[in-house]
């Protein structure tokens, strides 16, 4: 038989056991993607692009400083004035250059504001909610049709501490009124193209008018927010747009975009020609939409933006009913 053990004292000391990760982790969002993106490789077209654009400047340098050159040997009056000509071109590159610059600077300062006010919000970091929020009154100083709206957060602003209480205060009172105006722009433009493109006999001016009007539209609404975008800008801008559509699903199938709208059933019963103009209006709109999302300074905190329904209630008046009624057997 084995020798039986002595009762033994045993002190218990608290130990704390350390995982780098829970258990149970959190299940991953239906939308969040759960693959790593892959690194992007060099961009070969861009290298061509940048520097065939190099040597046709060096290009057309090497030319002016000839011609002038040329030209002064030959006609030293007519020289000096090409020479005179060349220094204004010069300046006018040099002033399209900045003007550029200072116009891709607001569009990131645009960017960077509108993530600072979302990291604020959801951090209820309030040093850097004032921060931003001074930043976008600095922007609206001037602008006549946020005048009533900074008076207004200025006396609402005063005793508040609390970071998201700021950033509401100062959506519904500095952004609502730009937000009323950019729809009332962009529907304005979608019904216009509706319209156009409806009664449009070819479809060349469709795609033309389609076009302009949402080139127009996105400028209206960058200069709105205060982006004021240039011709470099505006391609920038356009970039940010594409991929804003591409990730909230913007370029929809047709069917889909007018029984969103107008309901099946009245879908059904449009002409091929109203339909099309619908279609190109909801896409005006789509990029409308798309173009507040990327311009406005502040994310959509203390409510929902723009929809499609929203923005499109004149199109689908064209077509009467919502499409309530019943087809007929």
């Amino acid at each position: 038989m084995s020798k039986t053990r002595k009762p033994q004292v045993l002190e218990l000391t608290s130990v704390e056991v350390e995982s780098e990760a829970p258990l149970f982790a959190e299940p991953l969002d239906e939308g969040q993607s759960q693959t790593v993106a892959a690194p992007r490789g060099f961009r070969w077209l861009a290298l061509f692009g940048s520097a065939f654009a190099g040597l046709i400047l060096l290009g057309l340098t090497l030319w002016a400083e000839n011609f002038v050159s040329t030209l002064l040997e030959r006609q030293p009056a007519l020289g000096w004035v090409a020479l005179g000509l060349l220094v204004l071109a010069a300046l006018g590159l040099l002033g399209f250059i900045a003007k550029e610059t200072r116009a891709i600077m607001r569009l990131e300062k645009l960017d960077d504001l509108r993530d600072s006010f979302q990291k604020a919000y959801d951090e209820d970091d309030t040093p850097a909610a004032r921060k931003a929020l001074d930043q976008v009154t600095a922007i609206y100083r001037s602008h006549p049709n946020t005048a009533h709206g900074r008076a207004t957060f200025e006396q609402q602003r005063v005793g508040v501490l609390d970071a998201q209480d700021l950033i509401v205060i100062a959506e519904e009172s500095l952004m609502a009124p730009l937000d009323r105006e950019a729809v009332r722009l962009v529907s304005t433009s979608a019904r216009r193209v509706s319209l156009v493109t409806a009664l449009s006999p070819r479809a060349l001016v469709d795609i033309a008018m389609v076009a302009f009007q949402c080139v127009t539209l996105t400028r209206q609404i960058a200069q709105l927010y205060g982006a004021r975008p240039g011709f470099l800008g505006a391609l920038k801008l356009g970039r940010h747009m594409m991929a804003h559509l591409a990730i909230t699903g913007g370029i929809a199938a047709t069917e889909g975009l007018v029984s969103q709208v107008l309901g099946h059933s009245l879908a059904a019963r449009l002409s091929t020609r109203l339909g099309e103009g619908v279609i190109n209006g909801l896409l005006t709109a789509r990029v409308g939409i798309a173009a507040i999302a990327v311009t406005r300074p502040m994310p959509h905190i203390a409510g929902n933006g723009p929809t499609l329904s929203e923005v499109t209630r004149g199109i689908a008046g064209l077509g009467g009913s919502n499409g309530t009624k019943k087809d007929e057997t």
